[in-house]
């Protein structure tokens, strides 16, 4: 992981210095304020790595959790239970929750889902992907340091519907 980052350095500094410099060489009339924009820019460069590094967590963070999501998604369609899953239940424990607990709450969701029951896959799969939209919520909300009102009702609004 470090040396990714030391790469991603690199090329960005390289990127940088064909675009503005051309790989020119010059005399400088001043080598104090070039050493100064220098150093005043490593700030710049290395937070724009750590941003990238943490969106690139985040999205394997989902990605972990779509996958571990599809497998209990074929088991509960083929056996028509929810297995136990090791991965989704380290992926959850970062959100303070199990997924035996969120199994529990899922069987009692499709138990009691009050639409149509003559379409019963219809009604699991709703409350499935109701439940997979609250999870990628919550990894959302992970990265958010002030809570957003306006996008938290217009979230309240879309899991009642």
């Amino acid at each position: 992981m470090a040396w990714q980052s030391v790469a991603i350095l690199f090329i960005l500094y390289f990127i940088w210095l064909l675009y503005f410099d051309g790989f020119k060489f010059k005399q400088s009339t001043s080598r104090g304020l070039e050493e100064l924009w220098l150093y005043l820019h490593f700030p710049l460069h290395f937070t724009l790595i750590m941003l990238l590094e943490v969106y690139v967590n985040a999205l394997e963070a989902l990605n972990r959790l779509y996958a571990a999501f599809n497998e209990v998604w074929d088991e509960y369609g083929d056996k028509g239970s929810f297995p136990d899953h090791p991965t989704l239940e380290k992926l959850l424990r970062v959100l303070d929750t199990s997924w035996q607990e969120e199994k529990l709450a899922l069987l009692e969701a499709i138990e009691k889902d009050e639409a149509d029951p003559s379409d019963q896959a219809i009604n699991v799969a709703s409350q499935i992907w109701r439940w997979y939209a609250d999870m990628v919520h919550k990894v959302v909300q992970l990265y958010n340091d002030e809570e957003d009102k306006k996008a938290e009702y217009k979230y309240e609004i879309f899991t009642k519907s």
